[in-house]
């Protein structure tokens, strides 16, 4: 009898102890599930990051389309060359802001290739053109030479536009699968994401 009454307390202690920790790794399991879909998770900040690129070069900052109208503005109406080169230093002040950003930016590293290197080559050109080849030649009256420096320019411009075309057709791409990964993670339980987490590597 009391070999049984000690048998029955071992299995009401076994049970106990395998509820406990049921409970524990279902616990784990939502909070694992929450820190992987919540504001600030790294799946969340890519999504973030995704759209916060295209914000920024549809149209400035990190594109160069305004920096290119004011130039065709100046062309047009030299009398105003002084207004529009203050407001081109200024595009040129958050351009280079940005790109700081995005050099270092936790992004899909391809596209992130394109925005800091390939894009950014062609739109470095066009700013070093235009401070001093166009602005110059446009303020001191020489139309001739500002026509010249103005066929660079857009020659500059047209380059960098191709690159942030691809730039939004790609981070589009990587958007759409950081969000396809969203949902799978919305239709798995949370003991599958605890028994995940303790399978080997």
């Amino acid at each position: 009898m009391m070999l049984s009454n000690i048998s029955v307390s071992r299995f009401l202690v076994l049970v106990g102890f395998a509820m406990a920790v049921t409970l524990g790794g279902l616990a784990f399991a939502n909070r694992t599930a929450l820190d992987t879909l919540k504001i600030g998770s790294p799946l969340y900040a890519k999504i973030v990051l995704g759209k916060d690129l295209i914000a920024d070069i549809l149209p400035p900052p990190e594109y160069i389309l305004v920096s290119y109208l004011e130039a065709t503005l100046a062309l047009n109406d030299p009398g105003k060359v002084a207004i529009h080169a203050k407001r081109l230093e200024q595009l040129k002040k958050e351009y280079d802001t940005r790109h700081e950003f995005w050099l270092t930016a936790d992004f899909d590293k391809s596209v992130q290739e394109q925005l800091t290197k390939a894009a950014h080559d062609p739109a470095n050109r066009f700013f070093e053109i235009l401070t001093a080849s166009f602005l110059p030649a446009l303020s001191s009256g020489n139309i001739d030479g500002a026509k010249v420096a103005y066929q660079q320019l857009q020659a500059a411009y047209t380059a960098h536009r191709t690159v942030i075309d691809a730039i939004v057709a790609n981070t589009s791409k990587v958007n759409a699968i950081s969000k396809s990964r969203l949902r799978r993670t919305n239709h798995i339980s949370p003991v599958q994401i605890w028994l995940q987490a303790f399978q080997p590597c």
